[in-house]
């Protein structure tokens, strides 16, 4: 199995220590073309978990933090310590797309503008997969509008295209269909997956809807609150319990998937 994501012995901590945030990543391992769902209660550390994953936060601590694109493997962690900030960005535009809960998109740039924003320095076949998106994506009928002029459905079917169109290692996607109905939360997914698919990109979603990434196969990822003897709000994540657990880990967190921890941030 070839992975894209090889974690263990990462942590972050925001704030101080007595009365902060801390995420320990004690074991991640994300595999190429994988599709993996991170769960947990509000303020569980999910959001800080995909920054990580992002290469937009820096790491407290990283014993092993690889990343692998389609060419070579990465060190995260000793890209981070030597201050590599330049290599870090290009590493991130090349490999990794990300989709935001309200689309993100650049709202004086026209669908098809956001997504060639993406697309500038990867060449002419790039620009002619962004056509193939938009087509698969159902939003040829819009591409010439501003954001302000779509549908929530038609700005997420746009965000999907642009963090697509390069054929990054991994899409990262924090709540994509939140602000969705039932109906148009199922069509986006659906496309989204068979797109990702096709291109053998992992998809790492983020989402309080447990029942949507089981229903569409995601391998399940717990953000677990834990008791902190220094004080401050501590979480771990370890993929090796969740492969023990399965469907009950599943099914724990979506019981209590509203609850809120005090003083942590995600």
């Amino acid at each position: 199995m070839s992975l894209v994501y090889d974690l263990s012995g990462v942590a972050k901590q925001r704030g101080p220590i007595e009365s902060g945030f801390r995420l320990k990543i004690d074991h991640l391992t994300i595999a190429y073309g994988s599709h993996t769902a991170i769960i947990g209660q509000s303020g569980s550390g999910k959001s800080t978990c995909l920054d990580l994953l992002a290469l937009s936060l820096s790491p407290t601590k990283a014993e092993r933090f690889w990343l692998s694109d389609h060419q070579h493997t990465h060190d995260i962690g000793v890209m981070w310590q030597s201050g590599s900030e330049a290599a870090l960005a290009s590493l991130r535009r090349q490999s990794i797309g990300y989709i935001l809960q309200t689309g993100g998109l650049l709202p004086f740039l026209t669908v098809v503008q956001n997504i060639m924003v993406m697309a500038a320095d990867h060449g002419p076949k790039t620009a002619d997969h962004a056509a193939h998106l938009i087509d698969l994506l159902k939003i040829a009928h819009c591409k010439n509008k501003l954001p302000e002029a779509l549908s929530i459905g038609e700005r997420q079917r746009a965000a999907i295209a642009r963090a697509l169109v390069t054929q990054p290692a991994i899409v990262l996607a924090d709540e994509p269909t939140a602000s969705l109905d039932a109906g148009n939360a199922a069509q986006v997914i659906e496309l989204f997956i068979e797109i990702a698919e096709q291109q053998n990109t992992a998809i790492i979603l983020v989402t309080h809807d447990v029942s949507l990434a089981m229903q569409y196969g995601f391998d399940i990822v717990t953000c677990r609150p834990q008791h902190n003897p220094d004080g401050g709000a501590l979480s771990i994540i370890d993929d090796r319990l969740d492969k023990l657990e399965e469907t009950p880990a599943a099914a724990q967190a979506n019981e209590s998937s509203e609850v809120s921890i005090a003083g942590a941030q995600a």
